[in-house]
């Protein structure tokens, strides 16, 4: 059994590739049920407001203005490391002979930074690509899998 896993920042989606038993197809793909990540807001709005807070910027005693510096980043780093968790335990769960990972060229070296070492180790094929939002049969055939 095989294992490709997708992946962007809002969703992580896994499909178990087998040898078919239909001699028109040579493999079956079929969706693994992954856990949602967790809630990721919409904006930076959502988690930071331009509201002032309670302490003065210039000695005044009013409430300070300030901007949300790096937020946008860090949400980015917690979901591409919540991302690789969830990736590390699915594998090692799943136990594939193994496994191949599509996910967008802006987080796809960060993502297989987090996965563990072991698990590299079997991964087959890695692809910078976004498409966690296609069809299962679609993402096999990116993978040169007939299903």
């Amino acid at each position: 059994m095989r294992l490709i896993i997708t992946a962007d920042l809002g969703r992580l989606r896994a499909f178990q590739v087998t040898s078919s038993e239909d001699p028109a197809r040579e493999f079956v793909i079929r969706e693994i049920d992954t856990p949602a990540l967790e809630h990721t807001p919409q904006s930076i709005g959502e988690i930071a407001t331009d509201q002032a807070g309670r302490f003065s910027s210039d000695g005044s005693g009013g409430m300070s203005r300030g901007e949300a510096h790096g937020l946008a980043r860090e949400e980015e780093r917690r979901l591409i490391a919540q991302l690789a968790g969830r990736i590390t335990a699915l594998i090692g769960s799943e136990k594939p002979a193994g496994w191949m990972l599509a996910a967008p060229k802006s987080i796809n070296a960060r993502l297989l930074e987090g996965i563990g070492g072991a698990h590299q180790k079997t991964l087959r094929e890695n692809r910078a690509q976004d498409i966690a939002k296609l069809p299962a049969k679609e993402i096999g055939k990116r993978f040169g899998i007939d299903c």
